[in-house]
């Protein structure tokens, strides 16, 4: 998700797996490692490393638009990583893509790490989000409000109820 002030509403979907702690403190073990697959090479490091991502720990995976999903698989089957994250809307921007492939590879990944601690983190665009049937098990909403706030929103979670808006402080999460 990019945190740059005016950016449009972005959303999280988690595929599934049990995150063992909130956000970015999941990569700071030293048994942890995070994969973020980014095709359009929109992951800023330096604001990753400031949110507290151990940059040592994480793999970031470029590949070309059409294997998405097949690299995607590729890192789960591996058992590597703790936290996959594939940033759908950075890469799929402005390009349509298959939405019933996408259904696939989600379950697939959801098989996947089924009795693993992983979880699987799609970024799309908030839109774009209530209009792909993806079966995932909870969708959360961002919106940048300011430089040091964003809105979090439960679209979807897995026993169907949607949460009011709330704010989030981001100084909180600064070290």
């Amino acid at each position: 998700v990019s945190l740059c002030a005016g950016t449009p509403t972005r959303a999280v979907s988690l595929c599934a797996g049990t995150p063992t702690r909130a956000g970015a403190s999941w990569t700071r073990s030293t048994q942890r490692w995070c994969a973020f697959v980014d095709p359009s090479a929109t992951l800023f490091a330096p604001g990753a490393a400031q949110l507290g991502i151990d940059l040592e720990r994480l793999i970031v995976v470029r590949p070309d638009f059409g294997s998405i999903d097949r690299v995607a698989v590729r890192i789960a089957e591996a058992k590597l990583v703790s936290v996959l994250v594939i940033d759908l809307r950075g890469a799929l921007g402005d390009v349509s893509f298959d939405a019933h492939r996408w259904q696939h590879t989600v379950r697939k990944l959801s098989l996947i790490i089924k009795q693993l601690s992983t979880c699987v983190l799609l970024l799309t665009d908030a839109r774009d989000a209530r209009s792909l049937p993806l079966p995932v098990a909870l969708r959360l909403e961002l919106r940048r409000t300011s430089r040091e706030a964003l809105e979090l929103c439960v679209g979807k979670e897995r026993n169907g109820r949607i949460a009011a808006p709330r704010t989030v402080n981001l100084a909180a999460f600064t070290h």
